[in-house]
């Protein structure tokens, strides 16, 4: 073999081993970087399980609350109606004593009703017995005395039956607004159909928020609301709170007051009224955000002024700062 023929052969080899070298390469930083990529996946795996199980356990944690006031109210219930058979023994045995003393008063008053008869008797005959009117007026005196004893105490005892039927009656009438209260925290229904974060009412949707969220200050947030019985729900009120589900804050509502110039008011929930079409709740605030994680808490405004959180009316709209779908 040529000196020549072995140059040529020892290039060509060397430049095949470059070759093949440069496939290997590619080979293996193709393999490292599709390793990177299942890394990055399975760390980003990891963090949507934790962060669901997070939720998960702050969802769980919610619904034992709830589970706990229904029982609250529900035993409130069985307390009242305890209260109100009680009550109702208590005015039936009042109107035995009523009924009572009433006999009596009857008697005496008939037995006074004979010996004024008796008097006027005597008093026609030709020899009056002064001695005997004046025996039965000092009798007649005392019967008055009893009557009129009787009769107040009569008198007290239909007061406090007053008393005790006034207390039925708002005995009775916490336990309607107790049984209302539970039907409508259980049985509501909501079906969120929006809810978006916006910069201001007429700009686009924001997707994912910023550091503090300073690019969330307004949300949208509409929804529907159903009931078995349409009409529990009409009239009724209602609020929407937004809240930092991290830092178990609200999110304050602002609203400019109309009576103070450029005077603005913070107020802790969104309320409003049912009246049977969609729920358009629009919530402006422009103080920066802490948390990462936000969710729409629908409550419930008895007449007593009280809010209970409606058991279907949580909706988490942010996780990890991303918009999440409804």
């Amino acid at each position: 073999m040529t000196k020549s023929l072995t140059i040529i052969i020892s290039l060509v080899l060397l430049v095949s081993l470059g070759i093949f070298s440069a496939i290997q390469v590619k080979k293996l930083n193709n393999t490292k970087t599709h390793l990177s990529e299942q890394l990055k996946n399975i760390n980003n795996l990891e963090n949507t399980i934790e962060s669901e199980k997070e939720d998960n356990i702050l969802l769980t944690q919610l619904n034992n609350d709830l589970q706990d006031e229904n029982q609250i109210l529900r035993d409130s219930i069985i307390k009242l109606n305890e209260i109100i058979y009680s009550l109702r023994k208590k005015v039936q045995r009042q109107d035995d004593l009523i009924a009572k003393l009433q006999g009596k008063v009857d008697y005496l008053q008939s037995y006074y009703d004979q010996m004024k008869k008796d008097i006027a008797v005597l008093s026609r005959k030709e020899n009056i017995d002064q001695e005997a009117i004046l025996t039965i007026e000092s009798e007649k005196a005392k019967i008055k005395e009893q009557v009129n004893n009787l009769q107040s105490e009569q008198n007290e005892v239909i007061a406090v039956k007053s008393e005790t039927e006034s207390l039925i009656q708002d005995k009775i009438e916490s336990e309607d607004r107790f049984r209302k209260i539970v039907d409508v925290v259980n049985n509501t229904r909501i079906n969120f159909q929006e809810i978006q974060i916006k910069m201001n009412p007429t700009g686009n949707p924001v997707t994912r928020l910023i550091t503090d969220g300073k690019n969330w200050k307004y949300t949208t947030i509409n929804f529907f609301m159903n009931h078995e019985d349409a009409k529990v729900l009409l009239d009724e009120e209602f609020l929407v709170k937004i809240i930092d589900m991290d830092y178990q804050e609200e999110i304050k509502l602002e609203e400019v007051n109309p009576m103070l110039e450029e005077e603005i008011e913070e107020k802790i929930g969104a309320p409003f009224y049912f009246d049977g079409n969609l729920v358009e709740i629009g919530h402006n605030n422009s103080n920066l955000k802490r948390g990462k994680n936000f969710e729409v808490q629908v409550f419930y405004k008895s007449d007593d002024g009280e809010e209970y959180l409606l058991l279907d009316g949580v909706k988490q709209f942010i996780r990890d700062g991303n918009i999440v779908g409804l």
